[in-house]
C-alpha cells in the first residue's frame, strides 16, 4: 500500500473525487495497474501516476464485472502490466483527458490521443 504521504498527495491532486463518477463520498486510492507480488513491483505500483481516487462501489465492480473492467481499461483507470501509467491517458468522469506524472501532478490534454 502507498504511504500516507503518497495517499494525501493523490487525494489532493484528484480533489478527493472519484475519476468514475465525481463523488467525494466513500472513496479509496485505486491502483491503475495491479500491485503484483512485492519487491520492485510494489515500488512501481505505488507511484503517483499509478494511483487515482475511485469510489468504493466502482473499485469493487472493476474486479467483479467484465463490462466494468472493459470500461475501466478504456478510460485508463485499469491498466495491463505492459502499459506505463505515465504514458497512458486517463479520462475523468467529466470526459476531460489527462496524463498523470510521478510528481503528483495531473496534466490536462487539450488534444487527446497525442501519446
Amino acid at each position: 500500500m502507498p504511504s500516507e504521504r503518497i495517499k494525501g498527495l493523490i487525494r489532493y491532486r484528484d480533489d478527493g473525487i472519484c475519476w468514475h463518477c465525481g463523488t467525494d463520498v466513500d472513496v479509496t486510492i485505486h491502483h491503475r495497474q495491479n500491485r503484483g507480488m512485492g519487491g520492485k513491483a510494489k515500488f512501481i505500483a505505488d507511484r503517483p501516476s499509478n494511483l487515482i481516487v475511485m469510489c468504493q462501489q466502482f473499485n469493487f465492480l472493476m474486479e467483479a464485472d467484465l463490462d466494468a473492467a472493459r470500461l475501466a481499461r478504456n478510460k485508463g483507470w485499469k491498466l495491463r502490466q505492459t502499459e506505463n501509467p505515465m504514458t497512458t491517458q486517463i479520462i475523468r468522469y467529466d470526459l476531460t483527458v489527462w496524463m498523470l506524472d510521478d510528481h503528483g501532478q495531473a496534466h490536462r490534454l487539450e488534444q487527446p490521443g497525442l501519446f
